[in-house]
């Protein structure tokens, strides 16, 4: 498919983006804003608990009532009940249909994850890979989200204007405070539901267009969203203790003040600023019980949901491949991506914070006193010691397990193992190793999903991935200094060993992980250029064209350009070939080498780009190989489809080539003869080649096109055959002829003429190569893509397909994409559709600008469209 319109006046060198610039530079300092947030709530929730011991904690955690406990899981439970009615009301407002089973499941991992991770694992991406297992387009689910955050906010909203404008928290200027931001908050609601009321078309961003939902729906949502946030408060005015006597209208401002900070700080789940919020500005006075409370309730709001969506929808994966397999075969399952893996690496990541709280905190006493009994001290330490390096390990591996490498999980496995023995060595702890072992488990019935060999070391986690592991290792350091905070340092710590030795054990541990994280993240962040792939050597292109050579596709020799960089194997047999502009790297085609290699490719490129904060985009993609990308979390998107001629059975005595067939017995009977130079000998002709060119390009005001089209390139030219056509001696048109050995597939790339010769020069070219192509036993011809055809144009059709039909059948002002189709037809092709990949959301629109200004050379190459481009692989 080709996005650039007709005719450039000029090519433009790539001017750099401002705008792209200033987004980099942002998301460098994303990560440190992140630690500065980080670190001012850890020191900041020090400074309030300093006061209380772990072991006030503790004791008060086991006594909160039992019956406490059961009515904030059942309020909990009614909480995700709304929320799952909420989503529900959000699909009718978006105007989706999809079971409700599936809406509550995606609703319960969706929230469970979003609540937890935040940003590690947001519920967004959780959604998306849910709903798109189930056949959602990506417009659909857009829609969807969109839906569920309008809802979302108008209840946030509600509840907080009631809350603060019904609670002042104190007197003086903080109630004022309160007050005006009600006021605020009322006002939107009310000014959004009225919007809902009196407005009945789409509201316009820029160039997105916004559908709100209907007034009653806007209402019912927001009275469900109310309803849950007052159910999950609820949860947590429940387990504080009732010698506090909070009133719940207070505790309610509270809790919205907390989820609003959660919000405004990014962090994971909210944790610690959520817990800071609740103890600043709802608890009256010291209180070890309402610590307690706030350290149950996130067990039961967070972990428990989280671990349930978890085990529920690894149970779902599993079951749903063991099926597909007894029905399908093996490369049909692969239609669908799972998400096993990336549920598995956010477990191993719990797994290895779980060990890292644990060896941060004290052992209790009594399983001390019974393991004294059975193993010496040095065994004890060494447990500990092993028990947070794991920990440690377990953290970094979980990047590893995303990326489906095989080396991850088998050391996940050996150190999850190790995990658990070292748990029951330090201090009996059942409860982790019980986890430990269900994660176990969990990786061992997963095995056939990390299938990545001996390539982990070409996965180079980002920054803000190192960030997040080194806040998670500072958060347990933190946890361990008030733990110990009774503790005088000394020297002497460091070499005290004995069983109730909690404070030196905890301070060796933290000492090994931290110097063992540091190593790692140096290693990982320096060992490794970052730097963009050059444009190719000549040495490159060589190997390119001997592996080129041995495709079935001749989209491959495009490779042989020299303008698109070129990613390798590591035993250089294939290579994906790509250009980036602004922050898209875009990939033309599926990488060209052995099928086997494929895979290892398309993650390889996708890290790349990564690293770089770029967005991954595969152009030109057959629906055969969408696997491999709906692997790597890529969203397809049909852009046209693309035409193969069976040459076997073609014919100029065929009745719809009736015209072509009159057409070259004219040219022949005028004395044009057709020729194809082989490669060797296409330098004699090259001087007679540019005079063609550069008077078609003069002729047709344009210029060169790039990356998926061909342009003049003598080097280029003189690698493959040339199709001419001659008169007299004289050279009058040409194109250049795309082969590879296996003789599966012929096609042309670029096709130019004199001015001078008679209409039809280009169908007699085009004919007289198909014959030629029968004649050498070429099995196909490939007509390239007709752009924007084939796309459904059902009401309920995405928007993409809606523009790209209204294109289609109106935009011969831009291009002629519904003749460039007709023409085509004649020749009774076999159409296959072609999809673009991208990383999904709002993104398209300047992926596609940046396709279309690769192609034209610049932006002003995109907007000039007068003339034609005559471009066979448009």
């Amino acid at each position: 498919m080709s996005l650039t319109v007709k005719d450039a006046a000029t090519v433009d060198a790539p001017l750099p983006d401002q705008r792209h610039v200033w987004v980099r530079r942002s998301r460098r300092l994303a990560p440190i804003l992140a630690v500065v947030i980080f670190v001012t709530v850890a020191w900041l929730l020090y400074r309030n608990l300093r006061s209380y011991s772990i072991e006030e904690i503790r004791q008060s955690f086991l006594q909160i009532p039992r019956s406490k406990i059961y009515l904030a899981a059942a309020l909990t439970v009614a909480n995700y009940l709304c929320l799952a009615l909420f989503d529900r009301l959000a699909f009718k407002a978006a105007g989706v249909k999809l079971s409700t089973g599936k809406i509550a499941g995606a609703s319960l991992a969706g929230y469970a994850a979003s609540y937890s991770f935040g940003a590690l694992l947001g519920g967004a991406s959780i959604r998306y890979r849910l709903y798109s297992t189930w056949r959602l387009t990506a417009s659909d689910i857009l829609k969807v989200m969109l839906m569920i955050a309008i809802g979302g906010w108008s209840g946030m909203l509600t509840v907080a204007a009631a809350a603060f404008l019904g609670t002042p928290l104190s007197s003086g200027s903080y109630a004022t405070s309160l007050r005006l931001v009600g006021v605020c908050c009322a006002s939107l609601v009310v000014a959004y539901l009225v919007t809902t009321l009196v407005r009945k078309q789409p509201i316009r961003f820029g160039h997105y267009a916004v559908q709100l939902p209907r007034f009653r729906v806007a209402v019912a949502q927001a009275v469900v969203s109310t309803t849950e946030l007052t159910l999950a408060a609820a949860a947590l005015w429940i387990l504080l203790p009732d010698e506090l006597s909070i009133p719940f209208r207070v505790l309610l401002a509270g809790y919205m003040m907390a989820v609003f900070a959660t919000i405004a700080s990014h962090a994971p789940g909210g944790l610690g600023v959520f817990e800071l919020v609740v103890l600043s500005y709802v608890i009256p006075t010291k209180s070890p019980a309402a610590v307690a409370a706030l350290v149950l309730y996130r067990i039961i709001y967070y972990f428990m949901p989280l671990a349930i969506a978890a085990v529920g929808y690894i149970a779902f994966e599993w079951r749903r491949q063991k099926e597909r397999l007894l029905r399908t075969t093996a490369k049909a399952s692969r239609l669908i991506s799972p998400v096993a893996p990336w549920m598995l690496s956010a477990l191993v990541f719990l797994c290895g914070l779980i060990l890292l709280l644990s060896g941060a905190t004290p052992v209790e006493h009594s399983r001390l006193t019974l393991i004294s009994q059975w193993l010496p001290i040095h065994a004890v330490e060494m447990g500990h010691l092993i028990g947070s390096v794991v920990g440690t390990l377990l953290l970094v591996l979980s990047h590893g397990l995303s990326r489906r490498f095989d080396s991850a999980w088998w050391t996940s496995m050996v150190l999850v193992s190790i995990g658990v023995v070292a748990s029951l060595m330090k201090g009996i702890d059942w409860e982790e190793a019980g986890i430990l072992v269900v994660v176990l488990i969990l990786l061992a019935m997963s095995r056939s999903r990390f299938y990545r060999r001996g390539a982990m070391l070409h996965s180079v986690p980002s920054a803000k991935w190192w960030v997040a592991v080194a806040l998670t290792l500072t958060a347990t350091i933190w946890l361990g200094s008030f733990a110990y905070k009774h503790v005088e340092y000394s020297n002497d710590l460091w070499w005290h060993f004995a069983y109730d030795a909690n404070a030196p054990r905890f301070l060796r541990a933290s000492l090994v992980a931290a110097t063992i994280l540091l190593v790692l993240a140096s290693i990982s962040l320096q060992g490794k250029s970052r730097e963009i792939p050059p444009l190719p050597t000549v040495d490159e292109i060589s190997r390119a064209t001997e592996v080129v050579a041995h495709q079935s596709s001749t989209e491959a020799n495009l490779a042989l350009l020299g303008d698109k960089s070129l990613l390798w194997s590591d035993d250089r047999t294939a290579f994906v070939m790509f250009a980036v502009r602004g922050a898209s790297w875009i990939a033309l085609g599926d990488p060209v080498g052995p099928i086997e290699q494929h895979e290892e490719l398309v993650w390889r490129f996708r890290e790349l780009a990564d690293s770089h904060g770029g967005r991954t985009v595969f152009h030109h993609v057959p629906a055969m190989s969408l696997p491999s990308y709906l692997q790597v979390g890529s969203v397809p998107l049909k852009i046209g489809d693309a035409g193969q001629v069976a040459l076997e059975s073609f014919s100029l005595d065929a009745p719809k080539l009736k015209s072509l067939r009159r057409v070259h017995m004219r040219f022949e009977r005028q004395g044009f003869q057709f020729h194809v130079v082989p490669a060797h000998e296409v330098r004699l002709w090259l001087p007679q080649l540019r005079l063609i060119s550069e008077e078609w390009l003069a002729a047709k005001h344009t210029a060169e096109k790039r990356f998926s089209l061909g342009f003049f390139s003598e080097d280029y030219l003189c690698r493959l055959p040339i199709a001419l056509v001659t008169k007299n001696g004289d050279a009058l048109a040409f194109a250049n002829v795309l082969v590879t050995n296996g003789r599966e597939e012929l096609s042309i790339d670029m096709m130019r003429h004199c001015n001078s010769v008679p209409n039809g020069i280009m169908d007699y070219l085009f004919g007289s190569l198909m014959l030629w192509g029968k004649e050498q036993g070429y099995k196909w011809f490939s007509l390239g893509v007709a752009p924007l055809s084939g796309l459904d144009s059902r009401p309920l059709s995405p928007l993409w397909n809606k523009i790209g039909n209204a294109l289609y059948e109106h935009g011969e002002h831009f291009y002629n994409y519904e003749g460039l189709r007709q023409y085509k037809e004649k020749f009774s092709p076999q159409w296959q559709p072609m999809y673009l990949c991208y990383p999904g959301g709002f993104c398209l629109p300047q992926v596609l600008i940046d396709f279309a200004a690769l192609n034209s050379g610049g932006i002003r190459g995109v907007v000039s469209h007068r003339g034609s481009n005559h471009n066979q692989r448009e």
